[in-house]
């Protein structure tokens, strides 16, 4: 059968425009993939989308804390700090879950015959444990208001030293308020750590801001040390940092400013970091995982740290091990 020139005309313009069509939807999709991909998280449960990580185009600067957020109008001025200066702890630390379990609260350093207390106040993933008024922080649901009142109590007790600890850069909350000051993967989601917490970049201003803000707070609260647990550089091939300086030489830069800038208001800062230079920046050295036998050696690599003040090497530990007196000492609370 033949077939007229005006159906062959009007078939290859059909097949023109069905092929017109498969192409816009193959580059629809292309196109697709690529505008998720950043919604990409990658975490223990696999891949998944996840809008959350992500704030809506438009609303960066919304979310986004300003200078004047960080200003705390309630911390004293230099020297006005009523808080015990002790040169060696003999004392506890509460952690998260003892916060929690309202241990703070029921705390008599009396009974437990302490000097010093040192108590966690944020979480793994960066949920603050009192009623913080920082922008961009994320509040722990729990009894807050009670936390705060336990804090400035204990910080009342004559002779006793309060001692606030808090994870310097794991605080999902802040990162995704402002992803462009937290770390991420190649295809632009964010990247979480082994606590499934999303981490600050040491690099930015705002991450540094930010904890100086923290430790400000916490100091008008009533604690007389900050520490910065975990201050260091995330060791991870998946972290993609396109600053013009290293991650580490990042945390060095901000535990340096960080240090300088609370140094202005008297507030004693200490950073418990795998790298020497940012751990050497403290107040107090902070020690965790040694046993008595690890004393000695220790002190020694210590010796230029301490100066002589054998009370600014702190050990973590619940053991009673006679080879630790000298040295501060903070213990598990029962």
């Amino acid at each position: 059968m033949r077939v007229s020139y005006k159906a062959k005309h009007r078939r290859k313009k059909i097949l023109k425009i069905v092929g017109i069509i498969m192409a816009l939807a193959v580059l629809g999709f292309v196109l697709r993939f690529i505008y998720l991909e950043r919604f990409l998280v990658y975490d223990e449960n696999g891949v998944h989308l996840d809008y959350g990580g992500r704030p809506v185009y438009g609303e960066t600067e919304k979310n986004h804390a300003k200078d004047e957020d960080y200003i705390i109008n309630e911390t004293p001025a230099l020297g006005e700090h009523t808080g015990p200066k002790i040169s060696t702890l003999d004392g506890c630390f509460l952690t998260v879950s003892d916060v929690l379990d309202g241990k703070l609260a029921s705390l008599s350093p009396a009974q437990e015959d302490v000097n010093a207390v040192m108590v966690t106040l944020k979480t793994d993933t960066g949920k603050y444990l009192y009623p913080t008024e920082i922008a961009g922080a994320v509040r722990a649901n729990a009894d807050l208001d009670g936390v705060e009142k336990a804090l400035m109590n204990l910080s009342k007790v004559a002779g006793v030293q309060v001692i606030a600890k808090v994870p310097a850069f794991s605080d999902s909350g802040y990162a995704m308020a402002d992803y462009n000051h937290a770390l991420s993967l190649r295809n632009g989601a964010l990247w979480m750590n082994e606590n499934g917490s999303y981490c600050l970049d040491p690099y930015s201003k705002d991450t540094v801001e930010y904890l100086i803000a923290t430790a400000r707070e916490l100091y008008s609260l009533g604690a007389d040390e900050i520490v910065f647990d975990e201050f260091s550089f995330p060791k991870s091939e998946n972290i993609v940092y396109k600053r013009d300086i290293s991650g580490e030489e990042a945390v060095r830069n901000a535990a340096e400013e960080i240090s300088e800038r609370l140094s202005l208001w008297g507030i004693p800062v200490s950073f418990i970091s795998d790298d020497p230079e940012v751990a050497n920046l403290s107040h107090r050295m902070y020690l965790s995982g040694k046993t008595g036998a690890d004393v000695a050696d220790t002190a020694e690599e210590f010796a230029q740290f301490m100066e002589g003040e054998t009370g600014k090497l702190v050990f973590l530990t619940a053991s009673r091990d006679t080879r630790f007196e000298g040295y501060s000492r903070l213990q598990p609370i029962e």
